[in-house]
């Protein structure tokens, strides 16, 4: 249907060749069927293929017409959930930006034996068997620092609470938008420096804060990740790059290697959409993944910047109405769960693990 405009725009050229192409004809072919019926009609405006060619004019208007209603209605209709999904996604949203992060295992938590570096000792989720990820969804240079912050505290987070270091590693795709003939993407993407810049922040041990991107400072972690050993690195498989994407290259890497859980990590404003969709994902591709958000280090809402490939520019409040509207829409395109489901997904997540912690005697 969103295509209807774009077969208008060719509609009001189609006189010079003929109608012939709209219905997959050539206009040679075209022309010769109207010469023909012509002829049959006894040359004549009133023979038959007169009437034809009327018909198929007054179809193709009605189908613009069509056309033209249906897309003003789409996009004159309320982008918004109905009440009850409404105060469902509001729930969502406070859980996403303070939600915890997965227990450390058994061993670590009953005495502190764990060494945190026995990898089979070290499952993730409330004693499951595989590896932690940390996964930083990608960003544009105004807002990078903050997914940065993010993923080295996590990791930090995750080892300090008892999870072997060796267990939780950094998801990280290799993406390239560099202007190089070796870019990753197809289009270059404005205010967007690709993974090389998150990991040279990471790197650096050091978190952006304040009104400017000069204001830095060093987070002073006590287990920050270490490249590469830290690190589990894909190359990036497409030409364009967006959340869901993203969130199924996430789901499918920690599929492959038996993660127990995977920890997103966004900015605050963008961090509610990026758990919906990597639930709505995991809801598709491994339903026992677990799923959990840890938001990115906090940036100035008054700031201007770009956001959603590098396309969408304003101060990071306003940034919130885009995000609120997206979820609606990508939920009515079928992309996104409702916001009661990713709540009651999160509900089974955290009765998964209190079942195991029942299991083991905690």
């Amino acid at each position: 249907l969103l295509d209807c405009p774009a077969n208008m725009v060719r509609m009001s050229s189609a006189p010079r060749g003929g109608y012939g192409g709209l219905l997959g004809l050539s206009s040679t072919a075209s022309s010769s069927q109207y010469r023909s019926s012509y002829s049959k009609g006894g040359g004549g405006s009133g023979g038959g293929g007169g009437s034809s060619i009327l018909g198929i004019v007054v179809g193709l208007a009605a189908m613009s017409i069509f056309c033209i209603f249906v897309v003003y209605y789409m996009l004159s209709s309320p982008v918004k959930f109905d009440e009850a999904e409404a105060e469902a996604l509001t729930k969502f949203i406070v859980r996403s930006l303070g939600d915890a992060l997965p227990d450390p295992p058994p061993s670590a938590a009953e005495g502190g034996t764990n060494n945190n570096n026995d990898p089979k000792t070290s499952g993730g989720g409330g004693g499951g068997g595989g590896p932690v990820f940390v996964f930083g969804f990608s960003e544009t240079d105004d807002n990078v620092a903050s997914t940065a912050a993010g993923i080295s505290r996590a990791y930090s987070d995750l080892v300090t609470a008892g999870h072997a270091s060796s267990s939780v590693k950094v998801l990280l795709f290799d993406v390239l938008n560099d202007g190089s003939p070796s870019d990753t993407l197809e289009h270059h993407l404005p205010n967007y420096s690709g993974s090389k810049k998150l990991l040279r922040l990471i790197r650096s041990g050091t978190t952006r804060s304040g009104s400017g991107h000069n204001q830095q400072h060093f987070m002073n972690l006590p287990h920050p990740p270490s490249y590469p050993d830290d690190f589990d690195v894909h190359p990036w498989k497409h030409s364009s790059i967006h959340t869901l994407r993203e969130a199924k290259a996430a789901v499918m890497a920690s599929k492959a290697a038996g993660a127990a859980a995977l920890v997103i990590v966004a900015p605050s404003f963008h961090l509610p959409r990026a758990l919906l969709t990597t639930l709505s994902v995991a809801a598709q591709y491994d339903k026992h993944l677990k799923i959990y958000a840890y938001v990115g280090a906090h940036l100035r809402w008054d700031e201007t910047v770009a956001h959603s490939q590098g396309l969408v520019v304003g101060d990071r409040e306003s940034l919130l109405d885009s995000e609120m509207d997206r979820m609606f829409v990508y939920h009515r395109k079928g992309d996104l769960m409702r916001p009661s489901e990713a709540l009651e997904a999160l509900r089974r997540r955290d009765r998964r693990t209190a079942m195991i912690k029942e299991a083991l005697g905690k």
